[in-house]
């Protein structure tokens, strides 16, 4: 990927972090995700990081994937809930950064939402 001139002026315009998302790279990619996982009916589990908002969880819901965030205690909760507003499916639950009122704080928005719930051990 290259960009251009004004691309690259207007980045270091930034404050950072920011983040830069092809769109239209992304939707490429999730159709030929689609096309293939659907030949052995896999689904796609998609996680979203801190850096996450709703254009993208729409791409994901529409390709029929399953948008996760993962290390939900990254982001706050204002977004955490505009993103379930948006579709989005499941939260990481478990995982080695949470402390137990964590773990259960964020099983209790999984059960009030009907979302899926997620854990790893990174």
């Amino acid at each position: 990927m290259s960009f251009r001139k004004e691309q690259i002026k207007k980045f270091n315009s930034l404050e950072t972090p920011f983040y830069y998302y092809d769109l239209e790279l992304l939707k490429k990619t999730l159709g030929e995700l689609t096309k293939e996982s659907s030949k052995r009916n896999f689904k796609i589990h998609y996680a979203l990081k801190a850096n996450s908002n709703d254009r993208i969880l729409k791409l994901i819901n529409d390709a029929e994937g399953l948008a996760f965030i993962a290390h939900p205690g990254n982001i706050n909760e204002k977004i955490l809930l505009s993103l379930i507003k948006y579709g989005l499916d499941g939260i990481e639950v478990v995982h080695p950064s949470h402390n137990p009122t964590q773990v259960k704080f964020y099983r209790g928005i999984v059960n009030e939402f009907y979302l899926l719930a997620s854990g790893v051990s990174d």
